[in-house]
């Protein structure tokens, strides 16, 4: 709770095939079953390329919510979540707020601490998928 923000440069080169998923953003211990963190707030693109946000708590959580951004395979883009005030998270897309009309609220988090989490992650079979990162930057308050 030090006023953290994230902030990464990425690009689905190839977009996520045969029901995939791809997400990046903050995360906390990873689950077993695919799409599933304990706590988490990111960006998710599948198959068609739109972007949804979405984060969760263990008590508050949104899923799928539109940010109104589509990527196009290998066209990157720059993507923050400013978690300053932790009750209300915010979402960024090339400079742009995105989903504004949701609250975020990530408070449950004990003193919100996450890593860094890319991922695409599929149900079976032979999906494709590649998510490319070309840089991360992560900044808070030293106290």
């Amino acid at each position: 709770n030090q006023g953290l923000i994230w902030e990464a440069r990425v690009a689905l080169s190839t977009l996520p095939t045969l029901l995939g998923i791809a997400v990046w953003g903050l995360a906390g211990d990873k689950n077993a079953v695919a799409d599933t963190v304990a706590e988490s707030i990111w960006f998710r693109a599948d198959g068609n390329g739109v972007v949804n946000v979405e984060n969760d708590d263990t008590v508050n959580t949104n899923d799928d919510i539109a940010s109104g951004t589509t990527l196009t395979a290998g066209t990157y883009a720059i993507f923050r979540i400013d978690c300053t005030t932790i009750a209300d998270c915010l979402f960024f897309i090339d400079g742009a707020r995105v989903a504004s009309g949701t609250t975020f609220n990530m408070s449950q988090v004990a003193g919100l601490k996450l890593q860094p989490y890319f991922a695409i992650q599929k149900a079976s079979g032979a999906g494709l998928g590649v998510l490319d990162v070309d840089y991360v930057r992560i900044w808070q308050k030293r106290s």
